[in-house]
């Protein structure tokens, strides 16, 4: 069997051909490889081929991110934990069948978060009148990010200082890798949706907040909703995945449906 080697840019068709089976599924390594190549430090990739040559399985690194993807259950589990812990991976992402498959190399401090994943065809519009929003600018970043810290949930995943994911931010918003829509209220950003990864033909949905004080006024589904109905116009499919039932019922409200269970493990180091 073989084993996995590191890829290269000769590599990135080869790749993206094999993910775009599973288009919507595979959106951040499809995302990833066609926005930033592989000309940057923070991105690298892994493949595994059959004894035939052909491409079976894909680990992805984006910074302390990884991302895998297999056809099939006999991929060399052992060597992507190698990968991943030599890199001191945070998060490792795959679907519920890779998982399935990779658990028994589990590290024993391991936190498993199971999500579910969903994709919006048509809109189906909110019983209520949206609250108005707009499409937040790079100069932005820094007060969408300071309220994203303030929510347990988003604190607890990400990895960065407040000032690195502010310059991360607001790179993304520049660079058009990141769309945001906000609601604010005296200076403050209350509410929030973005894109957190986008190919040609879909986009991961992600960010969704609204700041406690504000809740249960239709917020979240307000920058949602305007964010998909952008994404819609534009031909672009949206998705996005989630743990939280309050979330389920919004978004299925919407007119998300789910297609996929998505994993994401959090490593301690």
């Amino acid at each position: 069997m073989k084993m996995f080697r590191q890829g290269d840019a000769s590599d990135i068709a080869g790749i993206l051909a094999f993910a775009r089976k599973e288009p919507e599924l595979n959106l951040f390594l499809i995302g990833d490889l066609e926005f930033y190549g592989l000309d940057n430090d923070f991105i690298d990739v892994w493949i595994e081929e059959t004894s035939e040559g052909k491409l079976k399985t894909v680990l992805l690194r984006y910074h302390r991110n990884f991302l895998l993807h297999s056809e099939t259950n006999d991929y060399d589990r052992a060597s992507v934990w190698k990968i991943v812990q030599a890199h001191d991976g945070t998060f490792l992402n795959c679907s519920g069948a890779c998982f399935s498959y990779l658990k028994e190399e589990l590290p024993a401090d391991a936190e498993i978060r199971p999500m579910k994943m969903a994709r919006m065809r048509q809109m189906i519009a909110p019983a209520f009148r949206l609250m108005p929003a707009r499409i937040a600018a790079p100069d932005d970043a820094e007060r969408i990010v300071r309220s994203m810290f303030q929510i347990e949930e988003f604190r607890s995943m990400l990895t960065d200082s407040l000032e690195a994911r502010i310059r991360l931010s607001k790179a993304k918003m520049t660079d058009g890798f990141s769309t945001h829509f906000i609601i604010e209220a005296d200076g403050v950003v209350i509410a929030n949706a973005n894109t957190i990864a986008v190919s040609r033909k879909a986009a991961m949905i992600g960010g969704v907040f609204t700041l406690p004080a504000y809740r249960g006024k239709g917020l979240a589904t307000s920058v949602v909703a305007m964010l998909c109905q952008n994404l819609l116009e534009r031909d672009i499919a949206p998705v996005l995945f989630f743990e939280n039932p309050k979330a389920a019922t919004i978004y299925h409200k919407l007119g998300f449906v789910d297609f996929a269970e998505w994993i994401i493990v959090c490593l301690q180091y």
